[in-house]
């Protein structure tokens, strides 16, 4: 690899210019070090390398059969069959709780429809979750983390059912993202139609007010509601759909929205239904410059993975051309 990757402390990569397997036996602690600054994390897994990737805009499409299975140390002349078996092990610590053997995998506490509380309310879909059921699940991943040898990810994942489209509420509970803050845990939440992926250090603790509830809530808006991100979108090629991103703090007192993010958020967006996959792209409107902004495009499994770190109006717009400063991707 070239010393400019590591000197801008972004992998800059295609499939053309590496070989993906050796990255992961060679190369990790190198690339940890090098995009630490974009993802703040020293703990990175095969899969959260893949969507860095294919966030950023870079061509790259997993390669059967080297795809996200462990690979053991020394020669490199063991069977993939070995390797993969050995991989997929995991050990669950109780019903939620899950530890992988593999340890570039997080160690993840799943909470489902039990712990939740769902409904629909004008055509969103509101959930809140049951501060008991998410506090306890957090202090058992906590723990458990804490009883292994060496230093993993952690995730909370929120198991979404029921949410048809991309309008959805999720309310948490201030005591419980302060405790993800503290035990540096990821939230991770998950429907059939979108994904956030938001690191433990994205969000500042003095930013949560005491007995508040976190609302982080995605929306589908018509064009009418965004004229300027719209009017100018419609010069460069048809508008598939804009999307409304927000993250608030509801007290009693005030309501607290945040915008900026201490690291980068990655979404994944389901574009199913969309004509023309590889013509898409998701794009934000400059204030200031008034242009479009390139922040993700890479699709995979009909997911476009975008990355930010601020929330926003975004558009997802199938274009017929180009713009220069992703040409060359």
């Amino acid at each position: 690899m070239e010393d400019r990757f590591l000197n801008n402390a972004v992998p800059r990569l295609s499939a053309q210019s590496f070989n993906y397997v050796n990255v992961i036996n060679d190369c990790i602690p190198v690339l940890n070090k090098a995009v630490k600054n974009v993802i703040n994390t020293t703990s990175l897994s095969v899969n959260d390398m893949v969507d860095l990737i294919q966030a950023l805009g870079i061509n790259y499409t997993s390669h059967s059969g080297t795809g996200h299975s462990g690979t053991g140390g020394g020669s490199g002349g063991g069977s993939s069959s070995s390797s993969s078996s050995s991989s997929s092990k995991s050990e669950k610590t109780s019903d939620e709780v899950n530890v992988p053997e593999d340890s570039e995998k997080p160690v993840t506490g799943t909470l489902d429809e039990k712990g939740m509380i769902v409904k629909i309310d004008n055509g969103i879909t509101k959930v809140s979750l049951k501060e008991e059921n998410v506090i306890s699940l957090i202090e058992e991943l906590a723990k458990t983390v804490k009883k292994l040898k060496e230093e993993r990810k952690v995730q909370l994942v929120l198991e979404i059912s029921g949410a048809k489209d991309l309008n959805l509420s999720v309310s948490l509970p201030s005591k419980a993202i302060s405790k993800l803050l503290e035990n540096n845990i990821d939230l991770i939440i998950k429907s059939d139609d979108i994904e956030y992926n938001i690191p433990a250090d994205a969000i500042n603790s003095e930013d949560i007010l005491k007995d508040a509830v976190l609302e982080i809530k995605s929306r589908e808006i018509n064009k009418d509601e965004a004229k300027a991100i719209n009017e100018i979108a419609e010069k460069e090629g048809n508008v598939a759909m804009i999307l409304d991103f927000s993250l608030q703090i509801n007290s009693k007192k005030e309501v607290k929205s945040l915008t900026k993010f201490n690291n980068y958020i990655v979404l994944k967006i389901n574009v199913k239904g969309l004509e023309d996959q590889n013509k898409l792209g998701i794009y934000y409107l400059n204030e200031g410059t008034k242009e479009l902004e390139f922040v993700g495009g890479k699709i995979r499994d009909n997911k476009l993975i975008m990355r930010t770190n601020h929330f926003s109006k975004y558009a997802i717009i199938e274009f017929n051309k180009q713009f220069t400063d992703i040409a060359g991707n």
